[in-house]
């Protein structure tokens, strides 16, 4: 489209050529006009012409500067445009480069990904035979504790029979002492008979006492020397049973002694394996957990894994650097997903770790872990499944991703779940009303 200085230097151009034409052709046909007019007043007609004509050149001469300096303009306009369009096209490459560049990154980080994936897979299955191992060997470190408290028990009952049988041997020597001290004062009695007997016969051997006086006190001298051996012997059996009296009662206090001991022993060392076992029992056998309205029976190291997870997401916001606490919260949902099969915990796992990988700046994962969340729970009746559809909905924004899709998942939303806080709050992700002009 031409301007508007153009189309009036036009326009006076062609005024001025028709005014040159009118001139000469006044000058060629003088005469006629002469007639027709008159001489003078042509003149001054002519005059009149040569002075517009004049002032034409001028008003040409003027247009002809502005349009030399608007085509000036137009080529620095030019050059201007070139030079943004070179600034466009350096702009275009650098950010194709930092595209490409940040390209790599990604597939870096996802290499990097996927061999921390394998890493953890591979430590897990570590871990879970190392516990395996460990479990077997408490079991079997129980088991030989239970053999050899049965055998110290064993060979304790064992002493004690010998003891007893030592006691009871004892008791018999006693018996066995105390008959022959029995025989011996029933002997002394029969001496004590035979002297009496002696004595009262004296009389009737006075005849022959005399006769028989050196064989009577040489008797007598015999039967003193053996009641005195008698005599010594009684001493000597009852010291001798005194002393094994007292060892009994020293041997009955020490028995007693190991007894209590060993007993107390045993008591504990049954005790301690008693709690082990129960300990064992108690973190293998399964316990009734309710998560998010939904019971089923789950392993208490299970449930306490769970909750350890669900709790540092949770508490995330507080920490020093909540970024690196939801990421750690999402390895050990991960890991505990990876290791934990038990279907009551996978549903609600899947919501925690989509809420620890967004709020770490994982969209995309998170999206797909709202996605298994919603194949695993019941969608109408899971209470935490508006909170995944409302952060699911956000992390499309955040990866703006069409608008369309981020109101078809809001309206989702809010068909499913009208008048709830989720509900409302996804309001907010849609775009303003148009306003009518």
């Amino acid at each position: 489209m031409m301007t508007r200085p153009v189309v009036k230097a036009r326009a006076l151009a062609a005024a001025a050529l028709v005014l040159w034409s009118a001139g000469s052709l006044g000058q060629n046909i003088n005469l006629p006009l002469g007639d027709y007019l008159g001489t003078a007043q042509l003149a001054n007609e002519v005059k009149k012409l040569k002075a517009e004509v004049g002032i034409l050149e001028l008003s040409l001469r003027d247009e002809k500067k502005e349009i030399e300096r608007l085509a000036l303009e137009l080529k620095a306009e030019k050059a201007r445009s070139d030079e943004d369009a070179k600034s466009v096209s350096r702009v275009l490459e650098d950010l194709n480069k930092l595209f490409q560049a940040q390209a790599q990154q990604l597939q870096q980080l996802r290499a990097d990904s996927e061999r921390r994936q394998q890493e953890l897979a591979a430590q897990m299955e570590r871990s879970i035979s190392g516990i395996a191992t460990l479990v077997q060997q408490r079991l079997g470190q129980a088991d030989t504790r239970v053999n050899k408290l049965e055998g110290d028990s064993a060979e304790l009952r064992s002493d004690i029979k010998l003891l007893q049988t030592m006691v009871t041997e004892l008791q018999g020597d006693r018996r066995q002492r105390d008959s022959d001290q029995l025989k011996l004062q029933a002997e002394q009695k029969t001496l004590q008979n035979t002297v009496t007997q002696l004595e009262s016969r004296k009389t009737e051997l006075d005849d022959v006492r005399k006769s028989l006086q050196a064989l009577q006190e040489a008797s007598k001298l015999q039967l003193d020397k053996a009641l005195e051996g008698m005599v010594a012997r009684m001493a000597a059996l009852e010291s001798t049973l005194a002393d094994t009296r007292k060892d009994l009662v020293e041997a009955k206090r020490e028995l007693n002694l190991q007894v209590n001991d060993a007993r107390r022993e045993l008591s504990t060392q049954v005790t301690d394996t008693k709690k082990e076992v129960i300990e064992i029992r108690r973190s293998t056998a399964p316990v009734s957990v309710e998560i998010d309205g939904r019971s089923f029976e789950a392993l208490p190291a299970d449930r306490d894994s769970y909750l350890a997870a669900v709790a540092r997401v949770m508490n995330a916001p507080k920490a020093s650097s909540p970024r690196e606490e939801y990421e750690a919260a999402r390895t050990d949902l991960q890991k505990f997903l990876d290791s934990v099969p038990n279907p009551g915990f996978r549903g609600s796992a899947f919501y925690w770790l989509g809420m620890a990988q967004s709020s770490a700046g994982q969209c995309r994962e998170a999206q797909v872990s709202f996605d298994e969340m919603r194949k695993l729970v019941d969608t109408a009746r899971h209470p935490r499944y508006p909170s995944a559809m409302l952060q699911r909905a956000t992390c499309q924004m955040l990866l703006k991703e069409p608008q369309e899709r981020i109101n078809r998942s809001v309206k989702e939303l809010m068909d499913q779940f009208p008048g709830t806080p989720e509900a409302e709050s996804a309001k907010a992700l849609l775009p303003p009303p148009r306003r009518n002009r």
